[in-house]
């Protein structure tokens, strides 16, 4: 029952948090998880536990799905932020920020899903989900994703889903 430099603990795990692989910082009733900003991305997050965001260096913005409409919450270095639970959620981390990430354990049977909305129509193109996923499978299956054109095309109006990226 100590306190946890969490600084320190960053640097500590610094190649493995940029592989995906550092694993929570506390892993009990609550997880407490480091992630790193890795740019644009264009998938929502929908995860049936709150998650409260705590941004340690740099400032992001998460874009919130309501339907078809997308609204955004600025979250300065320093700040705190509360993700609904079961609100998709895209959070815009710029490369080298650093946030923390609370959330309740999930109980079993508990799922959570990355989806991809198509940007004519709305329509989902794509969904990762399931059991909690593996941030190293994540990351291989977002990466086959992009590679393929007909899995990014949508199946209702025939868009293409851009990469991420400006």
């Amino acid at each position: 029952m100590t306190a946890i430099d969490v600084r320190e603990w960053v640097q500590g795990h610094r190649r493995l948090i940029d592989e995906g692989r550092a694993g929570p910082l506390v892993d009990d009733e609550l997880r407490a998880l480091i992630v790193v900003g890795r740019g644009p991305r264009r998938d929502y997050h929908v995860n049936e536990v709150a998650e409260l965001f705590f941004q340690i260096e740099g400032d992001i913005t998460v874009i919130i799905r309501d339907g078809p409409s997308t609204h955004q919450v600025f979250v300065p270095a320093g700040a705190l932020w509360l993700a609904p639970a079961g609100v998709p959620h895209s959070p815009q981390r710029p490369v080298g920020t650093i946030g923390l990430v609370v959330e309740r354990r999930r109980g079993p049977g508990m799922t959570e899903a990355f989806r991809w909305f198509c940007e004519r129509c709305d329509a989902v193109v794509h969904e990762i989900g399931g059991a909690p996923v593996d941030p190293v499978d994540l990351r291989r299956s977002i990466q086959a994703f992009y590679a393929d054109e007909s899995a990014r095309t949508c199946r209702s109006c025939g868009e293409v889903l851009r990469r991420p990226g400006p």
